[in-house]
This record gives C-alpha cells, structure tokens and sequence, in this order.
C-alpha cells in the first residue's frame, strides 16, 4: 500500500531527467526547448474525499526545503498535485484535469539529481512525512545524520529539516529511471512502478482503450460524436437493442506525451479497410481499442467467426496505421450496464470493457465506479465479454492468416458463430 500524507496524498510521478541525448527528451513545459528545468513530481489524492494540501513542503537532500504548497491547495478524489522544477520563458504549466492542480516552483536550477535522490513530502501541522527514493538512492532518515553515509550526494539540505519528524510507513523505492522518461506507478496511486512509459504529467498513467473524440457513434436518432454522451444518453446496439450509457470517461493525451511514450498513439483504422465499406470514414481509437473481425479464418481459428481484435494488431494490414504525435488527443471510454458492441463509424467495436488493461488506465474513482457496475470485478472475477477476445498471440495469427489468405477482416453476409452478439 503506497505512502500517503494526510490521509491520501501519495507521491505518483516523478520525472528526474527530462533531457536524452542530442537535446530530446520531454518538454514539461511546451516553450520548444528541452531542460533540466523540466523535471517534476506529481502527486495524487488516493482518498475518496478532497485533501488540502496547503502548507506541505517538498525536501532534497542536497537543495533542502525547495517548495510549499500554497493555500487552497485543495485536491479532489483521483485528481493530481504537479510540480514543475520551473516553467521556462515561453513555456506554461501543462493543463490538468479537473480537480486536480499544477505549481510552478519557480527555481532557476535543477532539484532532483540524475544519479538518484530521495523525494521528502513534510506535512508541518503534525511533522509528519513520506520518503520516495530512485536510481539505487538509500532511503536515508532525514532526522538522523548518521544514516547519510550511504547517499551518494549531497546531503546539506537535510540540516534543517525539522529533527521530531515522523515518518509515516517505511519509504518506498520507486527504482532505476531512463533518461527522457518517468517512474510511475500504473494505476495511479497502486504499489506497481514502472519507468518505460514515457511521461504524463498531472494525467492518468498508463495506456488508454477508447474512441477518439470525433468518433461518430450510431444512436436511434442517427449519429453522434462519442465526446457528446452522458449517463443516460441512448445508442444502438449491433445486435439491435438500445442500450442506455452508464458513465462516460475522458482523457486528453498532449502532443509531448504521444512523443514520449508511442503507447498512447492511436491508430487509423482507414475508410473501407476493414471490409464491406467500413468504416465510412477514417476511425481513430487507441492501439488496445478492439474492433469486431468477422472472417471464416477466425470460425476455423476459434469455432466462432465473430471475435474482438485489437486496433494495433490490425495495422498488419493495407489502409491502417498509427498517428504520429502531431496534435492532443482526447479518448472517450463509453461503459453500459455490460460489456457491449456498439457502431463506430458504421463499424461495430467495443464499448469499455473493465479487465486489467482497461482498470490500469482510470483514476482511483473511476475505478470504483466501475465496481459498482460490474460486481464481478468487486469479487475478483473478470466480466464477461460480448464476444470472444482471444490472447494477443492468437490475435497476431489470425491476422497472419487474413494476410496470407488475402482476406478483410469483415466479410459481408457471413452467419456469425458469435453466441453473446445475438439479441438478449
């Protein structure tokens, strides 16, 4: 269980190193010139009631007390506290979403060392605080001198960091960190770290399943843009029915964070690829988005010709391809009572579907609202699919096999073997 101030305020980003070699990296605050300046930590409200964090103070050990949170610092359940080392002439705080808040700590020179430091969060109302350290860093008790030997920097920041505090849990190691690239935990706020997915400030970490906004999906009305829904909207079934939306998640992806981590790149799924003249337009959803692929090659695969594939699986085939990093993307999840396949597009894909991949993606509260309309996932049991979703590597074949044969992923007329699309 992560270390959390004041009752829910957890450490869940750090971004040491921006810079890479020959002057890339990741531009924290967009004025077009990467820099130590750069860095930042991100913080997040693991609770489900809003935290003031006013007054909590950032220490280093080599800096000392290198920033305060100012009053009304207040953080609402899943949202993120970021701190920008310091924002740059032309550059600006990146934008968060919201209940959530982004700082400018306003310093001129770099705070967190690249060869490993250990992150101090002091809350001063009661001295108490939480460790984080990185790069093969001890986790040194910044009360007790005798105990910075092992710190392979300097540690004169640390003398006047007040002598009572208390430590709340043991520290955590957020481990080893790339150069241009962050140390996260995915899910925000869980105990899993990882370091190769590029950098998200103030954002949710971790890939993303969904439609792009601008995505037209049919209703009983006619068609929609996915970013206009809300809990209660109506939208057609492929099999028929109406179904009635639940809960309707957004996330905005910049230009930077598509360059830092390829992951959240969508892929365009090109007008008329996928078969019988679909889609009708270009479709963009995220690479683990998956579409329906209806093919005799699949009946023989899996005994069911209609099964869901994953969009980056498909850019196999002619006519589909992942976007390069030109512009922000938004990403709308749409959830309904179950697993379902919608029409996007003309074409049936998938509405949200809550297992592993999908629960990596969303906020803390996200989450538990999808507990609440999926009960299996509260006992521990995956929901199940519409339709068969067979493992990435089967995935992988059946498209070899498309290729091979010269097939399209939708073939028109074909009696669907898909048990869970038919009308319930």
């Amino acid at each position: 269980m992560a270390d959390a101030i004041r009752g829910g305020i957890v450490i869940n980003e750090v971004h040491p190193n921006p810079v890479t070699g020959g002057g890339g990296g990741f531009d924290t605050d967009g004025n077009g010139t990467v820099s130590a300046l750069d860095e930042f930590l991100e913080f997040y409200n693991s609770s489900s009631s809003p935290i003031d964090m006013s007054g909590i103070e950032l220490w280093d050990p080599g800096s000392g007390h290198w920033f305060t949170f100012p009053p009304d610092s207040v953080i609402e359940p899943g949202g993120y506290a970021l701190v920008v080392v310091g924002v740059q002439a032309g550059g600006s705080l990146p934008p968060v979403p919201p209940g959530s808040l982004a700082f400018d700590a306003g310093r001129g020179v770099a705070v967190l060392n690249n060869g490993g430091d250990v992150i101090f969060a002091l809350d001063p109302e009661d001295d108490t605080y939480i460790a984080a350290a990185y790069g093969g860093q001890p986790l040194i008790d910044p009360t007790d001198s005798s105990t910075w030997g092992g710190f392979s920097g300097s540690t004169a920041g640390l003398s006047n960091f007040p002598s009572g505090a208390t430590q709340i849990g043991a520290g955590e190691d957020f481990g080893s960190f790339l150069a241009g690239q962050s140390i996260k935990r995915i899910p925000d706020g869980s105990d899993n770290f990882v370091n190769n997915q590029g950098a998200s400030p103030g954002r949710p970490n971790g890939p993303v399943i969904c439609f792009v906004a601008g995505t037209l999906i049919d209703t009983p009305d006619g068609p929609r843009p996915v970013e206009t829904f809300a809990p209660g909207d109506p939208v057609c079934a492929a099999d028929g029915r109406t179904l009635r939306v639940r809960q309707v998640f957004a996330r905005e992806v910049s230009a930077a964070e598509q360059m830092a981590a390829p992951s959240l790149r969508p892929v365009r799924i090109g007008a008329g690829t996928l078969g019988s003249g679909l889609p009708l337009r270009d479709l963009f959803v995220s690479r683990q988005h998956r579409m329906l692929v209806q093919s005799p090659v699949a009946g023989r695969m899996f005994g069911e010709d209609t099964v869901l594939v994953a969009a980056v699986r498909l850019t196999e085939l002619p006519g589909m391809d992942i976007c390069a990093p030109l512009r922000p993307v938004t990403f709308v999840h749409l959830a309904f009572d179950r697993h379902e396949i919608i029409i996007a597009e003309g074409a049936a894909s998938e509405s949200l579907y809550p297992g592993p991949e999908a629960l990596r993606t969303l906020p803390k509260p996200a989450v538990n609202e999808l507990m609440r309309l999926f009960p299996d996932l509260a006992r521990g049991r995956r929901p199940q699919p519409a339709v068969l979703i067979p493992s990435g590597r089967r995935q992988a074949k059946l498209i070899m096999r498309l290729l091979r044969n010269k097939r399209l992923p939708i073939e028109q007329g074909l009696p669907s073997r898909g048990k869970q699309l038919e009308a319930s």
